[in-house]
């Protein structure tokens, strides 16, 4: 069997497994798991409140509807590159690096992660600190900064994770297997990008990339545990209610 039909065939295998899987979830999963209640807000920021007793803990989850697969082919990477900045390095009102310790100082613990579609920033922490939570995740995802030194010193990171890929076996399987399956796509490239194409991410690359898909009709934001809407929505509002809605993209 040539490579390219044992790639093929494996994809489908597991296809056929996560479908199968699943369905059983779905069928097992208890109905209060989708008693979720779903807003909009005036500038399209769609917000989704799930009350569920967490003992006192609070989940603060942003999805935006970007990912590997809306870059451009020079700034392939560009996508994850920006979590770690908004992360790492800095906004309007945050300094280079003080995310993660005002995230501690609540207790609290916060992290990202980005796929081909999707983009996500999530803060957990105390209910009490909702409205911290809250300010610090609009921060992130509304105001990062882009400076060009702080860019220079972020590259490095990225450049080191996409070498440990390199030395991934299962890595490399994955992005061999998306390769080939999705050939002449966008999701036929490596969620990382490559050493090139990272080092073409500029300041302006960053500003452009973030100015067409982080706006909140773009958005959903996701709040799990021991929250409660008629508590939490007002605060909603007034945090995220005043950014400005915009055109997004259609997908490449």
């Amino acid at each position: 069997m040539r490579k390219s039909c044992r790639f093929r065939v494996l994809f489908f295998v597991l296809m056929i497994l996560v479908l199968t899987a699943v369905q059983v979830l779905a069928e097992k999963a208890p109905g209060h798991y989708l008693d979720a209640e779903r807003y909009t807000l005036a500038n399209g920021l769609t917000v989704i409140v799930k009350n569920k007793p967490s003992g006192g803990q609070v989940l603060v989850n942003m999805w935006i509807r970007t990912g590997s697969y809306y870059e451009e082919d020079q700034y392939s990477g560009i996508a994850h590159f920006l979590e770690h900045m908004v992360i790492n390095r800095g906004t309007e009102n945050i300094a280079p690096g003080d995310l993660p310790r005002a995230v501690d100082r609540i207790g609290g613990e916060q992290n990202g992660s980005t796929r081909y579609d999707t983009t996500n920033y999530y803060i957990q922490g105390g209910s009490g600190d909702l409205g911290e939570m809250l300010e610090l995740i609009a921060e992130m995802c509304f105001r990062p900064t882009f400076a060009q030194d702080q860019i220079d010193e972020e590259r490095p990171v990225i450049e080191e994770e996409i070498l440990r890929g390199q030395d991934n076996a299962g890595q490399q399987l994955f992005d061999a297997t998306m390769a080939e399956i999705f050939k002449g796509t966008n999701y036929s490239r490596s969620i990382g990008g490559t050493n090139e194409t990272v080092g073409n991410c500029d300041s302006q690359a960053f500003r452009d990339f973030h100015g067409r898909y982080y706006l909140p009709n773009n958005m959903i934001l996701i709040l799990t545990g021991d929250v409660h809407s008629a508590e939490v929505m007002p605060l909603v509002k007034e945090v995220f209610g005043d950014f400005a809605a915009g055109e997004v993209p259609a997908a490449p």
